[in-house]
């Protein structure tokens, strides 16, 4: 083992020997560089004597001067465009660097008016989880309180018990409450459907058509849980009341129709000429690939806004001809005529159809799937349309049944199951 490590520290010595050696070398080559260096400086130091020289005998003759003058006047004005350049430039970095703290403050801005965006949104989603939350609470008050006060067979107590009617309509019962004490005290805005006659306004020749209805319609609008003790109604002992908007109510028609109305205000902005009436919708189009890309982008729309489409009693392949509100619609006829199914007789009653013109830009097609019926039971809380349109369906109807709640509750007592 001595050995061996006589033999490594031998091996490492003469290792640092090599690099010393080495070290030397390269010092001793760089020195040799520098030497060649130094003659290279005073090679050129030489040849620029023999420069001074040979301008020293140019001088001497007139010649000699004119060229040194014209050479000293002509390095002037190069050092003077060389001069102007470099003050285009400076001036040229300055406007940039200018421009470039400009960008970065109006990037500074755009970020603040972000982070302003944002933290609206924030407090705007606090303030609707807080209504939310209040919601919440005032319906379990309310359902705590009918908890307490309900009898015996009692689902929800009713301030008002309304006589409860089963209207045959076609092939179907449409539940119908008889709330004529209520319409008393209720004050119903006057307004006007879209019709027939919008229909005659719109059509133009050869249009393309598809209709839309409306499942339940009036059951996708809330009640407010406050109002729904004067919409209630008996069968087999045990008490209901409405939570969606019925039928009968007087204020029902305006508020279901103000409520499409946003809807169709929002298509005809992007160019689709539609005739809304209550929970049918007619669609008007140039061309049969329009009214296909229309259809697709107004079912996305109607299933986003929380609606459920009637098929059986849709329209959606469009078509030259087609049933709207009882009538037989021809496009290329441009008539509007009385169906044989409703009176023995055809009637028919012609339009002149309005001067073909451009319309406006093609609806933007969106894929969607179509969709899937459901019911709407009278005592379920339905799905609330789009947010703007049920915001304002929800007020009239709180607003309205509010009032009625204050007049109506000195004039009829509480109904209760014996």
């Amino acid at each position: 083992m001595v050995k061996e490590g006589k033999r490594v520290r031998e091996r490492e010595r003469e290792r640092l020997r090599e690099r010393e050696r080495e070290g030397e070398r390269e010092r001793e080559r760089e020195r040799e560089r520098e030497r060649e260096r130094e003659r290279e400086r005073e090679r050129e130091r030489e040849r620029e004597r023999e420069r001074e020289s040979e301008k020293l005998r140019e001088r001497k003759s007139e010649g000699g001067r004119e060229r040194e003058r014209e050479r000293e006047r002509e390095r002037e004005r190069g050092e003077r465009e060389r001069e102007r350049e470099r003050e285009r430039e400076r001036r040229n970095r300055e406007r940039e660097r200018g421009r470039e703290r400009e960008r970065e403050s109006e990037r500074e801005r755009e970020r603040e008016r972000e982070r302003e965006r944002e933290r609206e949104r924030a407090r705007k989603r606090e303030r609707e989880r807080e209504r939310e939350r209040e919601r919440e609470k005032e319906i379990e008050r309310e359902r705590a309180t009918e908890k307490e006060k309900g009898d015996r067979g009692t689902r929800t107590p009713c301030t008002l018990q309304a006589p409860d009617m089963a209207v045959v309509q076609c092939d179907k019962c449409r539940l119908i409450l008889d709330l004529r004490k209520v319409n008393t005290h209720l004050e119903a805005p006057k307004f006007k459907y879209e019709g027939l006659n919008r229909v005659a306004e719109l059509i133009r020749q050869d249009d393309w058509m598809f209709s839309i209805d409306l499942k339940s319609g009036y059951y996708h609008v809330e009640i407010h849980p406050s109002c729904w003790k004067f919409l209630g109604f008996q069968f087999e002992g045990t008490y209901y009341s409405f939570r969606s908007l019925p039928f009968s109510l007087a204020t029902a028609p305006f508020v279901f129709t103000q409520l499409i109305k946003q809807l169709a205000k929002r298509w005809r902005a992007s160019g689709v000429r539609v005739v809304p009436y209550v929970d049918d919708l007619l669609f008007l189009c140039d061309s049969h690939q329009q009214a296909c890309s229309t259809r697709t982008t107004l079912l996305h729309d109607l299933k986003a806004a929380g609606f459920v489409i009637n098929g059986k009693k849709s329209h959606l392949h469009p078509s030259r001809q087609l049933r709207f509100l009882g009538l037989e619609i021809d496009s290329t006829r441009g008539t509007l005529s009385r169906g044989p199914t409703q009176q023995g007789q055809r009637q028919s009653a012609t339009h002149p159809l309005l001067p073909t013109k451009e319309g406006p830009a093609a609806v933007a097609t969106v894929s969607a799937s179509l969709l899937c019926l459901r019911s709407f039971p009278c005592s379920a809380t339905t799905t609330v349309a789009s947010a703007t349109t049920a915001s304002t369906a929800t007020a009239t109807t709180t607003a309205t049944a509010t009032a009625t709640a204050a007049t109506a509750r000195h004039c009829f007592s509480a109904s209760k199951s014996t």
